[in-house]
């Protein structure tokens, strides 16, 4: 499980969210989300956001640009 988590970090430290405040990907949610996956959706944008100053849009997977 801890190689696990230091692969992501280290995946997630390769990957640029966003630029000078641009987003430079988008958020995809289930087509038919369920439980907390909105809530989940809502708080990942919400800190992504906060974390680079990027406004992220979000978008049924079925929809992604």
């Amino acid at each position: 499980m801890l190689l696990f988590l230091c692969s992501l970090s280290i995946a997630a430290a390769e990957f640029s969210f966003a630029s000078n405040g641009k987003e430079q990907c988008v958020i995809a949610m289930p087509d038919e989300p369920v439980g907390f996956e909105k809530d989940a959706v809502e708080d990942l944008r919400t800190y992504l956001g906060k974390m680079t100053g990027a406004k992220f849009q979000v978008f049924p997977e079925s929809k992604v640009p």
